[in-house]
């Protein structure tokens, strides 16, 4: 019988599940679980008699459990992870095609398979930060400034669409910012209203702008949204929220290794803003084999 560690975020969501029901659904559906505080420090050492390690949340969840199993050094995860998402937006779970009910997702486990997931870095002056799924400037990252001065809604769907409704609002006035993009053996000028280096195909309020990124090729999509694009942009968001699921038609590039540098924008890594680094310069690479998932 395999043996799951369970790592639990119950304010992830809105099912207010309990880490002993989590484990009692895991238990009756033909696993061992033990289960961890999320705060251990030492969570490696609990999955050296592990199979697997679930993290039950969102994608705050489990950038979380990745930050303590691969910082300070970037070492690769000794053990797949199985998600079980249960937070607002979950564009990991989302972009790696984990859906369903818990319990369907639990019995998919016996026999999932194993999927290499990629890992970008941020160079900030002497600092290292890394992203699951997505870093940038502009627009995105002053959404997410707007949106922590206002009070959340009661359910997911309510915060998801106050933070498209938000977006949608931002748009039409949203000042382009210049930046200078060197990635490929190319150099890019332009004024933009975002800048967005993605590791998977989705990221803030369940945006769907990168359709063909595969989160485990070795590769980032550069995407870019220049000024001229200020109406396509809006209509995407409109038809979001308006239930029309459609992806970002945008420019878009595959490179490993990324630099930005620009004026007057705010900056994120995945859901942290980075005030310092206004006009500054980011490099942005990405290390593949770090993290596994059962999918």
């Amino acid at each position: 019988m395999k043996i799951a560690t369970l790592w639990h975020n119950p304010d992830a969501g809105d099912d207010g599940q309990s880490e002993h029901e989590l484990k009692a659904l895991i238990e009756e559906n033909g696993f061992q679980c033990r289960t961890i505080d999320e705060q251990d420090d030492e969570l490696r050492t609990h999955l050296d008699a592990s199979d697997f390690l679930v993290i039950a949340g969102g994608d705050g969840t489990v950038r979380g459990a990745v930050k303590k199993l691969i910082m300070p050094r970037f070492d690769p995860i000794p053990v797949p992870l199985a998600v079980l998402p249960s937070g607002t937006a979950n564009n990991i779970g989302t972009s790696l095609h984990i859906r369903g009910e818990q319990e369907e997702i639990i019995k998919s486990w016996h026999s999932a398979s194993v999927k290499p997931v990629d890992v970008g870095f941020v160079q900030v002056g002497t600092d290292t930060r890394f992203f699951l799924e997505s870093s940038g400037i502009g627009l995105f990252p002053e959404l997410m400034n707007v949106m922590k001065h206002k009070e959340e809604e009661e359910n997911r769907e309510d915060r998801l669409d106050d933070a498209l409704e938000t977006l949608r609002q931002l748009i039409p006035s949203y000042p382009a910012f210049g930046c200078t993009i060197r990635f490929n053996d190319q150099v890019l000028h332009g004024r933009f209203l975002m800048v967005a280096v993605m590791n998977m195909p989705m990221f803030g309020p369940n945006l769907f702008m990168a359709p063909d990124v595969e989160p485990g090729d070795g590769k980032l999509n550069l995407l870019l949204v220049p000024e001229t694009e200020r109406e396509h942009l809006a209509g995407f968001v409109a038809k979001r929220l308006a239930g029309i699921d459609v992806p970002f038609t945008g420019q878009s590039y595959r490179t490993d290794t990324v630099t930005l540098s620009w004026t007057d924008a705010a900056a994120h890594v995945d859901d942290e803003l980075l005030p310092n680094a206004k006009a500054d310069a980011l490099t942005i690479s990405v290390k593949t084999g770090l993290v596994r998932f059962l999918v």
